[in-house]
């Protein structure tokens, strides 16, 4: 009976020692899961920024293009306009100048 205890007493040792190791595996591999999913979330909350940016610019660059856009529409209506209207471009412009004290005045 005396050889009997030690083995069994050997085995307990031994399963001690495989569930400490499996402890310690799954702590390691929980950290290292926690580690991946904390540098997964920052990366995807620096994605969603960079993107937020982009849709900033592209808001401005939009905005920029509509007034352009507004501009020359505004110009061919007016050239439009001028040629319902008959008007001739001018080729010869004189100014008048200043002179006397009445112009000053």
């Amino acid at each position: 009976m005396s050889t009997f205890k030690p083995k069994k007493q050997k085995e307990i040792k031994h399963t001690l020692k495989i569930t400490r190791k499996i402890i310690l595996f799954s702590i390691i591999l929980m950290g290292l899961f926690y580690l991946i999913q904390t540098n997964s979330l920052t990366v995807g909350g620096l994605k969603i920024t960079d993107f937020k940016k982009q849709i900033e610019e592209i808001k401005k660059d939009n905005k920029q293009l509509e007034i352009e856009f507004l501009q020359l529409q505004a110009a061919s209506k007016i050239k439009q306009a001028s040629e319902e209207l008959k008007m001739v471009k001018v080729d010869n412009l004189k100014y008048l100048e200043e002179t006397g004290d009445v112009a000053t005045k």
